[in-house]
């Protein structure tokens, strides 16, 4: 090996240091409200290779021009809403920003095997610092994340790359057990619905076979740990008309709730004519300038952001993205994990404000880019 070469492979393993810690940092430092100044720091450690972006394949240039136009599109419409206030160019750094952790992973040959481990070590954290909070009392128990859904969200990438890839059922369980823990109905939703699909796609045979063994376990978690949350949720259905009537989105039973905030978002863009072009970005995030309502629902808050024009876009983003990964899914176990976490995730958006789960996007998006670097088998 020449010097020049052993100074490269120093440069680059310093680099990869760099760079996973970065997202550790963004995920430890989650509820301390400095997400935009982490994403800025990463912006100049991607100076280097951003220069270097060049002869991207044909699903990175097709990705770049619809992620593009929804954040140009976005950036816009900002001043045509409210008080014509930039206060929103916080969302163009956060969603940036998970374009800019792809084109890293995509141009740098990081190790997935570090990724991993700085993976795990988060999720390790998390239930740590989780029962620790539980022990204690704390209401609404979250580790460093805003919520306890958003780590159950964290973990569902994490549970397909250990079971399809590393074939480790220990962390995979170990993982789930956690997201049923925490208590979050709309990640475990998510995280069964596409389990099952990963079943079926093997076969039926095996899936039937399969079943008899993992239903039971399922059903014994679910009551364990969410019998109370479903039987909220049940009693609460009888009050969705009296409280879309008062637009009540208070009170028990948060599927009931969701309810009402999408009942309310949808009515006011309507009622505002801004069906087409949305009330104008970050709108519907907490502290925003028009109401600040989380909608709990990634598909009404692009609408309501975006209007028609912008989910549409959203909607073609997600096809493109799904139909690329289960081409590739065949030959690539890193992309079939990928296939099936992202599955779960879009289902997940149905009840959950995962488009602004930044440190969830962060890995992914990192593990997405680097299972379609070239030097991705050399590098594991």
């Amino acid at each position: 090996m020449t010097r020049r070469n052993s100074l490269n492979q120093y440069l680059l393993k310093y680099y990869s240091y760099i760079v996973v810690v970065i997202l550790c940092i963004r995920v430890l430092t989650e509820n301390f409200g400095v997400g935009p100044l982490v994403s800025i720091l990463l912006y100049g450690i991607s100076l280097p290779v951003l220069f270097k972006v060049y002869k991207l394949n044909k699903y990175v240039f097709i990705n770049v021009l619809i992620i593009g136009s929804i954040i140009l599109y976005g950036f816009f419409n900002i001043y045509g809403s409210s008080d014509g206030s930039f206060s929103s160019a916080r969302a163009i750094i956060r969603y940036l920003s998970y374009f800019i952790v792809f084109l890293i992973f995509y141009k740098v040959p990081i190790k997935l095997n570090l990724i991993m481990r700085a993976y795990g070590f988060l999720i390790l954290v998390q239930f740590i610092a989780w029962s620790f909070q539980t022990i204690i009392g704390v209401d609404w128990p979250s580790g460093t994340m805003y919520s306890r859904n958003h780590i159950g969200y964290f973990i569902i990438p994490y549970l397909f790359i250990t079971l399809l890839y590393y074939k480790g059922n220990v962390k995979s369980s170990l993982s789930l057990l956690f997201a049923f823990m925490l208590g979050g109905l709309g990640a475990i939703v998510a995280a069964i619905s596409s389990l099952t699909k990963y079943m079926f796609d093997r076969s039926f045979l095996k899936a039937l076979k399969m079943s008899i063994i993992i239903v039971p376990i399922f059903l014994l978690m679910t009551y364990l740990f969410l019998s109370n949350r479903i039987v909220e949720q049940v009693d609460s259905f009888g009050e969705i008309p009296d409280r879309l009537e008062t637009f009540d989105a208070g009170h028990s039973g948060s599927f009931t709730w969701r309810m009402v905030t999408w009942y309310y978002l949808v009515n006011e863009v309507i009622e505002r004519d801004a069906y087409i072009f949305g009330l104008g970005l970050d709108t519907t995030s907490t502290g925003a300038n028009i109401f600040g309502l989380e909608p709990h629902n990634d598909y009404v808050k692009v609408f309501t952001e975006f209007g028609l024009v912008g989910l549409a876009l959203f909607l073609l983003l997600i096809y493109h993205h799904m139909k690329f990964l289960n081409r590739k899914r065949k030959n690539n176990r890193l992309v079939q994990s990928l296939y099936y976490s992202f599955l779960g995730l879009i289902i997940g958006m149905l009840v959950g404000n995962i488009l602004v789960h930044t440190s969830l996007w962060w890995f992914y998006f990192g593990i997405l880019g680097l299972s379609l670097n070239k030097k991705y088998k050399r590098i594991k």
